[in-house]
């Protein structure tokens, strides 16, 4: 998974987001665990893609990495 593309983690993302549902989180199963596990660890593989700034009404977006 290390190796992944950033856009392949954000798409495999939403489908273990899809998987999980928020009554599981009452009484999760190992699966619900395991699910959990692989979304957190994705998640700190992502780059970061923007940041904006909302003060004053001015956007600033700063460190886009995009592919062309």
């Amino acid at each position: 998974m290390e190796t992944d593309h950033y856009v392949i983690n954000i798409n495999r993302l939403k489908i273990l987001a899809n998987q999980v549902k928020t009554l599981d989180l009452l009484n999760p199963t190992s699966h619900t665990i395991m699910i959990i596990g692989e979304i957190l660890d994705r998640c700190k593989g992502l780059p970061e893609l923007e940041i904006v700034d909302f003060q004053k009404n001015n956007f600033k977006i700063d460190n886009i990495e995009a592919d062309a």
